[in-house]
């Protein structure tokens, strides 16, 4: 498995366990779930062509990775949404990909702190 540094930021997430106590879990429960049906949305609005939804979910994705150190996942929800507006369309489906592989990195790392 890739080091965990980077998919996420360790000690961020050390830090929120440490303010969240026992909420900890449920921020993570909730994130977990929230960005799986981030990523659906997305690859839907892709399949629809509907960018600017495409854009916005991306952003939303980008603003909740951050907020919990989840580094890469985040970097690639910025791209996602940047090359929404500019990007072919193979370049989109190469991104939505890689999107899903890093929530799958992000999930593993995440599950070390749980």
């Amino acid at each position: 498995m890739r080091n965990l540094v980077e998919a996420i930021n360790a000690v961020m997430m050390d830090e929120l366990k440490e303010i969240m106590g026992n909420d900890f879990e449920l921020l993570i429960t909730t994130y977990l779930a929230d960005s799986e049906k981030k990523i659906r949305e997305i690859k839907t609005a892709f399949e629809s062509k509907n960018f600017e939804s495409l854009k916005v979910i991306s952003h939303s994705l980008k603003g909740s990775s951050l907020n919990l150190g989840v580094i890469k996942l985040a970097d690639t929800a910025s791209q996602l949404e940047i090359q929404a507006s500019v990007a072919p369309i193979e370049n989109i489906q190469g991104l939505i990909n890689l999107l899903e592989i890093e929530f799958d990195h992000a999930k593993k790392a995440i599950a070390h702190f749980v």
